[in-house]
């Protein structure tokens, strides 16, 4: 897309990320491998009203943003929340849905995710921010990734153009996400959540990961390669709350794409 070229090229020097020094360390954003995020209890007393991190795209992203997805490992902070904005507005808050401190047990060595949509509409953003309020991080934890999820919207790409690098003669690399759940009575689960993918474009073979994240902000991870198809899991949620499902395929290209929504689970 010439607006991403354009964007990168204005753009030399960001993202900028402003927030405590003892947490972001050389601001960088968590990549997921060599750069992360450290929070601890300790910064309460550097920061007794709080604290926030402010990443700064330096201009509106071309693409419109479905919300971030966040890696934790170590003791989940609680009670943050997240904003956006786009350039020359103010932030838009969103609270992570159903999010409570967990420990990680050794059967979640990769952390959780925590999926943050920003709605049931994506949103244009230059500006993200995260605030933390006193007592929020109640123990060691690691922010390991910050991913953004973008709306690509549906390709326009001709059929007869060439294909290129993550590309196929039927356009870049998509996936379509739909999730709904349904009471499950009697059986020893609350809900069935039935989640619905469709993955387009792109070079196949794919592989696919679906994430689940209940009210708890436990995380149920399951791997696909079909290029599309329907998956249920249920769920024991009988107080209710929302569910959030994330989606992320990378074709044999190494191109990614990415997908979220949120379902409500009914008491």
């Amino acid at each position: 897309m010439p607006e991403l070229v354009e964007f990168a090229t204005k753009t030399v020097g960001g993202p900028l990320v402003t927030g405590p020094d003892s947490v972001i360390g050389k601001g960088e954003i968590p990549d997921g491998r060599s750069t992360s995020w450290a929070f601890s209890p300790e910064v309460d007393r550097t920061y007794p009203n709080g604290f926030e991190i402010v990443i700064d795209l330096l201009r509106n992203h071309p693409l419109r943003m479905e919300g971030i997805a966040l890696c934790w490992e170590g003791a989940l902070p609680s009670g943050y929340t997240v904003g956006h904005a786009a350039d020359g507005q103010p932030f838009q808050e969103v609270v992570p849905l159903g999010i409570e401190p967990l420990k990680l047990t050794p059967s979640q060595p990769g952390g959780v995710l925590v999926p943050i949509p920003f709605g049931k509409e994506s949103a244009t953003a230059r500006r993200v921010r995260l605030f933390f309020p006193p007592g929020s991080v109640s123990g060691e934890a690691r922010l390991t990734e910050m991913r953004f999820v973008y709306d690509w919207g549906p390709s326009d790409e001709a059929e007869s153009n060439p294909p290129t690098y993550g590309e196929s003669q039927h356009g870049p690399l998509s996936i379509r996400l739909a999730a709904n759940a349904s009471p499950n009575q009697g059986t020893g689960s609350s809900h069935v959540l039935t989640v619905s993918w469709a993955i387009g474009g792109g070079i196949p073979p794919y592989e696919l990961t679906i994430r689940v994240t209940g009210p708890d902000g436990v995380t149920i991870t399951e791997r696909e390669d079909m290029l599309e198809g329907t998956r249920e899991f249920e769920l024991a949620y009988p107080d209710g709350g929302t569910a959030t499902v994330s989606a992320a395929v990378t074709d044999a290209a190494g191109a990614s794409a990415s997908g979220m929504t949120s379902v409500s689970l009914t008491p």
